[in-house]
């Protein structure tokens, strides 16, 4: 009984242990989806060829490596959250965000040739915040719902939507904190 009371208040959103997410001020909100402006970001991503269920999994162990000091300086560096991936061709592209004390210039390099660092852009992102499970059928009737609000709302998506998951593996699937984020412009009229 201790260990589930201790496992579940490390996986309650709002009560575990504070982890860095990307900045973002709100520029619109309705119940679920928002509409973000998100800060210039960096990432340390890699590229997978799997099925939906096991790119997470599969470019974990890759970005984990880097982040726990497989890289060129054998740094630490935190564990933030979400984990987002996009589908890219025939796999997926998975990535940590890397947190906001490192600039892009001042990251060790990777020590896994596969695992890249790249600096995204100031950008607006559409996003669904949704809770349960990470299957491709959840993700995919969400990433619906999103295409329908962002057309609905004036807007026009300009890249791939992005699946981000914000608790470990072990947090309890009704306890999960999952979005669906598209990058999106307004509509000139």
């Amino acid at each position: 009984m201790k260990f589930f009371c201790l496992a579940l208040f490390f996986f309650i959103p709002g009560v575990s242990m504070a982890i860095e997410e990307p900045k973002f001020n709100i520029l619109k909100e309705d119940g679920a989806y928002s509409l973000r402006q998100y800060d210039r970001t960096v990432v340390a991503e890699t590229r997978v060829q799997a099925g939906f269920e096991e790119a997470g999994s599969s470019a974990f162990r890759r970005l984990a490596g880097y982040i726990f000091g497989k890289n060129s300086d054998q740094s630490k560096i935190a564990m933030t959250a979400p984990v987002g991936m996009e589908m890219e061709g025939d796999g997926y592209r998975v990535h940590f965000t890397m947190p906001a004390e490192w600039a892009f210039e001042k990251l060790p390099s990777p020590g896994e040739p596969s695992v890249k660092l790249r600096q995204l852009e100031p950008r607006k992102m559409a996003a669904i915040r949704y809770s349960g499970g990470w299957s491709r059928d959840r993700y995919l009737q969400h990433e619906l719902l999103l295409k329908k609000w962002i057309e609905k709302n004036g807007l026009h998506a300009i890249g791939a939507p992005v699946f981000a998951r914000y608790n470990s593996p072990w947090a309890l699937w009704f306890l999960r904190r999952n979005e669906v984020l598209i990058p999106v412009e307004t509509v000139s009229p």
